[in-house]
């Protein structure tokens, strides 16, 4: 099968879903646990909350370029490929995951969004550098474009990472079809 007639959209947009979905669990998992990731953690709740973020990317990533090369590329797949089925994961789950805390900050959880305002707002005043009328104007800034701002952090977060793991997922299940020369007939 020509690899230019089978896109790989149907399956990134699966994966990506599946994740994101995990995700919007994960977040509610560590708020009833009481884990506020935007406040100060160790280093083993650091580690794990990391950990329960990326592995499952990971695995989405692979998980999507394996299928597409083994289930819809007939077991074959270019480099190339294997790095846009991947990168497709990751923009579409960032996409997602932006939408659902701009949700989750403005609608969901607004506590949530006052927590953070407030240790901006914590971080504003202990830098000497600023009047008061220019931490009122940043602060102003913050609030109105907080939304726009996690949306885009989201998805250029999401995509630096999955750039990395597509990257690797690639090379790992990059496998050429062999080129096999042509009989020629005699007539």
């Amino acid at each position: 099968m020509d690899q230019s007639t089978v896109k790989p959209n149907k399956i990134a947009f699966q994966c990506a879903l599946a994740y994101s979905l995990y995700t919007v669990l994960l977040t509610y998992a560590l708020f009833f646990m009481g884990i506020d990731v935007n406040g100060e953690l160790s280093m083993g709740t650091k580690v794990m909350t990391w950990t329960l973020s990326y592995l499952p990317f990971l695995g989405a990533v692979f998980y999507a370029q394996k299928y597409h090369r083994d289930e819809q590329l007939e077991g074959y797949m270019t480099y190339g490929r294997g790095f846009t089925t991947g990168f497709r994961v990751a923009l579409i789950s960032g996409l997602l995951i932006g939408i659902f805390m701009v949700l989750y900050y403005k609608l969901l959880n607004t506590a949530a969004f006052d927590a953070v305002m407030n240790k901006t707002e914590e971080t504003m005043l202990n830098n000497n550098s600023m009047g008061d009328e220019q931490r009122e104007t940043a602060l102003e800034i913050t609030r109105k474009w907080f939304p726009l701002m996690i949306l885009v952090g989201s998805i250029i977060g999401m995509a630096i990472v999955g750039c990395i793991f597509s990257l690797i997922g690639a090379a790992i299940f990059k496998k050429e079809k062999p080129y096999t020369i042509p009989e020629v007939t005699e007539e």
